[in-house]
């Protein structure tokens, strides 16, 4: 019989390409890897969202999920995310707030001409392209808890939509 990457023994699965396998055990895999000294991760059933599987996977290592993130980060490949609380009006530009909202995404600046987009699955090259050509720029992803996101783009597109509503204030 055949060996998936969902069957695999945990030691095999690491060896993995983290593209090569399903999104929820490629951060199985990279909790693992950046926890190795506590392996009930490693046990853990994961299905269902990649947020109920962070949650988990945080709740199991008892870190919160922002320090998660900072740990698996560079498993990924990339930075661990920062400014989620204060993205750049441009940035926000570059998508559309509903983009950003289904995909929980969310552009914080623009950087040596890439858009800096957070996200908790960095792995998603569908996602990569569509990011893209949405923004009709390069895209650097950052890493960072699904929650997390899904809040601060709640908040960013909010705080954008009344700075543009506000009339401009008449010169005195």
């Amino acid at each position: 019989a055949k060996i998936t990457p969902v069957q695999c023994p945990l030691e095999i699965l690491l060896n993995f390409d983290l593209t090569s396998v399903s999104p929820l055990q490629a951060l199985k895999a990279a909790a693992v890897s950046a926890f190795p000294d506590r392996g009930r991760v490693g046990e853990l059933e994961l299905n269902g969202t990649i947020a109920q599987a962070w949650m988990a996977i945080a709740r199991v290592l008892a870190v919160e999920p922002a320090e998660l993130a900072r740990a698996i980060a560079p498993i990924y490949g990339v930075e661990p995310a920062t400014g989620l609380d204060a993205p750049e009006p441009i940035a926000l530009a570059a998508m559309p707030s509903a983009f950003c909202q289904q995909r929980n995404i969310l552009p914080l600046r623009i950087s040596e001409g890439r858009l800096v987009v957070a996200t908790s699955n960095p792995m998603d090259e569908n996602l990569s392209e569509r990011a893209r050509f949405i923004a009709a720029r390069s895209i650097t992803w950052v890493l960072a808890p699904p929650q997390a996101i899904e809040d601060a783009v709640v908040m960013a597109y909010a705080r954008e939509a009344i700075r543009q509503a506000k009339p401009d204030k008449p010169e005195s």
